[in-house]
């Protein structure tokens, strides 16, 4: 599983986002990566506070373990690429799943379990 750990220097217009949801210096599994949204590649990492999946800067990070999930696979919508759970790639899961659909939240957490084998 990829393992990532936030800078700890985190710069101040950061703080304002990931600095209220994450701590700097402490490791995150990452739960998927997306590049091409907004020109540079984010992590999908789900927070400590907030306890939801939020997308970060992957700039804010250093990688502590690189291996890819056996349940990730790439896809490719345009300019935009994504790495994560098959499950997830279904059009409208993310929006299912923070509107709180029962179904998408059984099937995020299904995969969470996959990640971290």
């Amino acid at each position: 599983m990829v393992k990532v750990r936030l800078k700890k220097a985190v710069p101040p217009e950061v703080q304002k986002g990931p600095g209220r949801w994450l701590q700097p210096g402490n490791n995150y599994t990452v739960l998927a990566i997306e590049s091409g949204g907004r020109g540079r590649p984010e992590y999908r990492i789900a927070t400590e506070i907030q306890g939801t999946p939020a997308l970060f800067d992957a700039r804010l990070f250093d990688i502590v373990d690189a291996r890819l999930p056996s349940n990730w696979i790439a896809t490719a919508h345009g300019e935009h690429l994504e790495f994560q759970p098959a499950a997830w790639t279904t059009a409208g899961f993310w929006e299912r799943f923070f509107d709180g659909d029962e179904d998408a939240r059984r099937i995020y957490h299904e995969e969470i379990e996959k990640i971290g084998e």
